[in-house]
Parts: C-alpha cells; structure tokens; sequence
C-alpha cells in the first residue's frame, strides 16, 4: 500500500521541468538601467547646483565695475565705498601700489570680524585689504604720497610687559610699509615694559614725526604704582631707510594736532599752539582762540594759515587763523555760513577741504570751501551718516579727482560652504530616496 509521501514522489517525477520565465533578464536589465540612470541624474544636477553656487560666489566677487587702466593718472576718487568685509588681501594679489585714501574697516574671518584697514589704489581705484604683520596697531598714518603707510608694533619687552591687565603684547616699536615694493621698515624700541604710542604722523613724504614714553613697571607691580609713564623731552623724527632709528629733535613734546604734508606741523604744547617747520627747525606761535580740541584742524600748504571747527556746536563754523606782518600779527576770521565736521586740508590759500553735510543732510560729503566767501562745491561722495575714519593722501589734492568704480561685495565664503553642504546633503537624500523607492 503506498503511502502519501510515495504518491508526492511519483508526482513530483511525472511534473515537467521549470523553465526560467523568458522576459526576466530584461526585467533586470530595465530595473538596474533605471537605476544608473537616476543615480546619474541625481549626481548631474547635484554638480550642476554646486557650479551654480560656485558662479555665484565668483560673480559676486567680480561685480563690481572694472578698475580703471593701470595708465590712469594717479588721483583721489570723486566717491568712496563702503568696502566689503570680504574683499581680497593684499598677501592675496600682491602689493596695491600708491594709495589714494586709507579706510579703517571691519575684515571677516571664518570665527567673526576683526580689525582690518582697506587701501584703495590711487591709480586704479581698486579696494582690497592690506596684510600688514601680526604685530601691527590699527593706528595708522598714510604718507602724502600714498606710497607709506606707517603704523605701531607690538613685542615682547626686556621685562615684565605691561598690557593694563590685558592678554594682549605692549608697543614695543613702530614700523612702516611700502604699499609699492610691499617691503617693510621696523625700529625696535629698547623698553623695559613697554612704550606708550602718542603722535604718528607724516611730515613729508620722507619723513615720520612720533612719540612715545616708556611704562614704569609691568604688570606684576603692585597696585598703587600701576598707570606711570614717562615721556622724552621732545619730539622724534625719523627717515625710514634713510636713517637707522628716529632722531630727538628739540622740540619740546607736546601733541601733534596735524601736518600739511609739506614739512610743517601745528603742535600743541603748554604754552599754546605752535607751528613747526622739520626741516629747519623754525616753530612760531599760532593761537587757536575758542577752538574746539576735539575737532580736526588743517594747516595751509605755506604753514602760515590754519582752518578749524569753532564752536561747541555738531557741526561747528570754521575759522581761519592767518600769520601776517612783520611781527607774525595773528588774525582770526570766521568762514561765513560755513558749517563742518572736520576741516581736512587745503587746496589753496583760499580753499579748504572740508567734511559737511549733503544737501538732503543724510550723509556727508567732502566739499571745497572758500574760506572768503563760504561757497562750497562737493568733490567727495561719503558712505554712510558717519563721520568720515579714513585718512587720505594729500599730495594728491593738486591733481582733479576722477571717477572710480564701485569695489565688488564678495559673498561670505562661510555662506558658500554653507550652500555647497546643503546641496549635497540634498542630492544624496534625493538619490538615496528615488533608489529605495524604484522597483522592477
């Protein structure tokens, strides 16, 4: 008698063969084609969206209007930018060349803004970033030529240093750089604790007026004796790579309220205001009646006239003191209807340049001033309701200012890295999802 199993043998042995169904090889075959095809889309449109990202941060950079020729005539600009805090460094393209104006501006980093001075070329208007050492201040002095740009270094002194409790290294020095060659000049102040940085300014082209005192003590001294300095009795001078250090001069040390470029400096000192002249030494007084200290004062290309705010008002009148006669007779007239900020420089003996208000009073602009009349015209479009920071090179005033472009506003890079980790986090979970879900 056969049993179950028996007869599921005998059935399984009678049963044809399997066959493979024939269409299944081309099923596979269109299942893995499909998935080679999504995974190359997928891939193409994630590298497409990383170009376009890497597009956009290029035109960015470069959408500013191309600088003027390099055979463009050195010369001051008829606007000035508000720069970028992403624009390149001079460490980056090299040396900018003469400098037309010197921007105190905030630089980005990957961890936040810094401190960071922007030059823009006085033969092309460029802007870009000066890549001064470490060690510099961001108390600068740009030259009359725009060709120097002088500043503070800082160092380790022989002694304990003095930071006034802060993690920062004291003044040890001064040094300054060649915006041409891009080479730079340092003297080392021999100091036991560190030097206190006073007066930073040009005289000439050539040559850099300073002061500085020596700290008392460091800080590991008591208390009490903390906040001490003392200063030399007079005023250095000083020739980079002309002369090995600065020369004590006999002028007695006082501030240096300004120079006009040209050898000759207003210094105040105890006894009153007084006019230097470097080069030969000559000083003569030049009262400044009822002007207002915190005010900038400019002084004319002979040094015998200078123009400052008077008044306690925002903005405040000018006035002229002029030296004349035989015995240096002081004659001081107000500017009539002329109100200002800051009196830059002078054109001429009639024309001062001077920050003042725009005419819809939402800025400022720098305008030329005729001391005799108070007409006024603008040359300078400012950035911005702020007082103006920067400094300019004034042996550029004889030359007509000339039309510059706009600087390009570089995207943030840490936005672009940003961009290009979101679009691949998004391609991959796009391929990841249309692999899951395709089917044969």
């Amino acid at each position: 008698m056969s049993t179950l199993h028996d007869r599921l043998a005998d059935l399984a042995q009678d049963a044809p063969p399997a066959l493979p169904d024939p269409g299944l090889w081309d099923v596979a075959r269109r299942y893995h084609r499909r998935r080679r095809v999504g995974t190359g889309v997928a891939v193409a449109a994630t590298v497409l969206a990383l170009g376009l990202v890497g597009g956009l941060g290029w035109v960015k950079a470069d959408d500013g209007i191309q600088p003027a020729g390099p055979g463009a005539a050195p010369a001051l600009a008829d606007r000035i930018w508000e720069p970028s805090p992403w624009l390149p460094g001079t460490d980056d393209e090299g040396p900018l060349g003469q400098l037309a104006v010197l921007l105190p501006a905030d630089r980005g980093g990957w961890t936040g803004a810094e401190d960071g001075v922007v030059g823009i070329s006085a033969d092309t208007g460029e802007y870009r970033f000066l890549d001064l050492p470490e060690d510099a201040l961001r108390d600068h002095a740009l030259a009359p030529d725009g060709a120097h740009v002088a500043y503070w270094t800082t160092g380790a002194p022989e002694g304990t240093p003095q930071t006034a409790g802060g993690q920062q290294l004291p003044v040890t020095g001064v040094a300054v750089h060649d915006t041409v060659t891009g080479r730079t000049v340092q003297h080392d102040v021999e100091t036991e604790h560190g030097i206190v940085p006073d007066a930073l300014v040009w005289a000439d082209d050539e040559t850099l007026v300073l002061s500085y005192g020596q700290e008392y003590v460091g800080d590991d001294a008591p208390a009490k004796k903390q906040g001490g300095s003392s200063f030399p009795e007079g005023l250095m001078s000083w020739r980079p790579g002309v002369e090995e250090e600065p020369v004590l001069t006999e002028v007695k040390a006082g501030g240096v309220e300004t120079s006009n470029g040209r050898g000759a400096l207003l210094v105040e000192r105890s006894d009153g205001m007084v006019r230097w002249d470097v080069e030969t030494g000559s000083v003569a007084r030049l009262p400044l009646p009822g002007r207002s200290m915190a005010e900038v004062t400019a002084l004319d290309q002979a040094g015998r006239a200078a123009a400052y705010p008077r008044g306690n008002r925002h903005p405040n009148g000018i006035s002229v003191v002029r030296l004349g006669g035989p015995q240096d007779s002081v004659q001081s007239t107000p500017v009539p209807g002329a109100d200002t900020f800051a009196v830059l420089a002078w054109f001429d003996d009639e024309h001062v340049l001077a920050e003042r208000y725009a005419p819809d009073e939402r800025h400022t602009e720098l305008q030329r001033v005729d001391v005799t009349t108070g007409e006024s015209e603008t040359v300078v479009d400012l950035p911005g309701p702020g007082n103006f920071a920067g400094q300019l090179a004034l042996g550029l005033l004889d030359e007509p200012f000339a039309s510059r472009p706009a600087p390009p506003e570089p995207l943030d890079p840490r936005l672009l890295v940003g961009l290009s980790a979101g679009v691949v986090l998004v391609g991959g979970a796009a391929l990841v999802r249309w692999r899951r879900r395709a089917r044969p």
